[in-house]
């Protein structure tokens, strides 16, 4: 399997600061082609929001640069470490937090790709598409409904780094050529459809640049009038 992959994120029509981080990455681990895409934004309501979501960004891609053609992982132990790390990350934003007695914290979403099989890893509620004959949402979001002021409103029930013990949701599938895995914040998919999607992976092809066409679905959803931070990213098997 080969991999068209980018991401792009931008702080959009109304944030001073964008709390958001985002990327995608190749690599080979022995045998075996690997992709990975992740999206954290940094939980608003929180303390440097930016913070966790930048070292959960930063920490992932220097995982993913361990690996080398020499590796001997398989899709089973890689998935093992990608969860590991993603726990040893909870622990230190909570020390972090502690250290300066703050409270923050980020969602984490993505997908890890191993040859022809897919791992999803979710805590929050940004979220993971998966784009081929039809569109499936691969995770669910961390939310629960509360009353808030007189008004119901979703609110999240666990992030990185807010409290020391977390659940990593997770989904397991085949991927196949054709198929597209989007991996975005919410701020992007409150205003996106199922016929936006596919559009969207429709246009990921090896003559274009995937990052500048994640660039465009950003200023669409701009348009639109979203209010949030907007990061979205694609990885296309062919």
């Amino acid at each position: 399997m080969e991999f068209i992959h980018g991401s792009f994120s931008d702080a959009g029509n109304f944030r001073p600061n964008n709390e958001d981080r985002i990327f995608s990455a190749d690599f080979e681990a022995g045998a075996h082609k690997v992709c990975i895409g992740i999206i954290c934004d940094g939980v608003g309501g929180t303390q440097r929001g930016e913070v966790s979501s930048e070292l959960a960004v930063d920490r992932l891609i220097k995982w993913t640069g361990q690996f080398s053609a020499g590796s001997a992982a398989d899709f089973s132990q890689l998935c093992t470490m990608l969860k590991k790390t993603i726990q040893s990350l909870n622990d230190e934003i909570c020390k972090y937090s502690k250290l300066n007695r703050i409270q923050t914290g980020t969602t984490l979403s993505g997908v890890m790709i191993v040859d022809d099989r897919y791992m999803t890893v979710n805590i929050g509620d940004s979220r993971v598409y998966l784009v081929g004959d039809k569109v499936t949402q691969l995770t669910a979001d961390d939310t629960v409904e509360e009353m808030r002021g007189g008004v119901r409103k979703s609110v999240l029930s666990q992030c990185v780094g807010f409290k020391e013990t977390i659940f990593i949701n997770t989904t397991i599938g085949c991927a196949a050529p054709g198929n597209s895995f989007i991996f975005c914040s919410d701020g992007f998919y409150k205003l996106i459809n199922d016929r936006d999607l596919k559009a969207f992976a429709s246009k990921i092809t090896p003559r274009k640049s995937a990052e500048d066409i994640c660039k465009k679905m950003i200023e669409t959803v701009k348009k639109r009038g979203e209010r949030d931070n907007i990061s979205v990213g694609v990885i296309r098997c062919r």
